[in-house]
């Protein structure tokens, strides 16, 4: 569980233990261990995509090409970028503070896709990138979904939309890693 999971299960635990609950009581005895590090397989915020060329938001379309390996050298520096950045994101403890953690780490996700779309493509694995850049856009359009579900107090449809959106990014992790994204598939 990446921390950004954790954030939204501790709003739904607030939500279900009641008024005047602290995130302390919702959550229990405190785990031992090291905290789960934030890492988006986004893998994180572009609208969903049809697995066509990127858009404008998304930046330029490459004129260049790179090699499979070189590109694989960009795209991970990108993402320890990254895991970086979601890393420093300060630890949530109030309702307010876990909805801001959840739009930063929203908003790094989609900085992070946008240069990796931006990347210049080997020319025969442009297909199959841009079907894993589609799975990110749906991973980070569940997140949004449920950082809306969670601001409207719908604990219900915020943990339906958890458990979803995890699966979508553990299938957006596979996919990069199975294409040697292995620093953007960390999850």
């Amino acid at each position: 569980m990446n921390r950004r999971r954790a954030a939204a299960g501790l709003l739904v635990a607030l939500a279900l233990c009641g008024a005047g609950c602290s995130p302390k009581a919702a959550l229990g005895p405190e785990p031992t261990g090291s905290v789960p590090q934030l890492s988006e397989s986004p893998s994180a915020v572009l609208a969903p995509s049809d697995s066509g060329p990127p858009t404008e938001s998304a930046g330029p379309v490459p004129t260049s090409t790179l090699s499979r390996p070189a590109f694989l050298v960009q795209a991970n520096a990108i993402c320890a970028t990254r895991n970086a950045e979601q890393s420093a994101l300060p630890a949530p403890t109030t309702e307010a503070q876990i909805l801001q953690d959840l739009r930063q780490a929203i908003a790094i996700a989609q900085s992070a896709v946008a240069k990796l779309r931006a990347l210049p493509e080997p020319p025969a694995d442009r297909a199959s990138l841009q079907a894993d850049f589609a799975k990110v856009d749906t991973f980070v359009a569940s997140a949004q979904r449920e950082v809306d579900a969670i601001q409207a107090g719908n604990t219900a449809q915020a943990s339906q939309l958890d458990a979803q959106t995890q699966q979508l990014s553990n299938a957006a992790d596979e996919a990069f890693n199975a294409y040697g994204m292995t620093v953007c598939g960390q999850g």
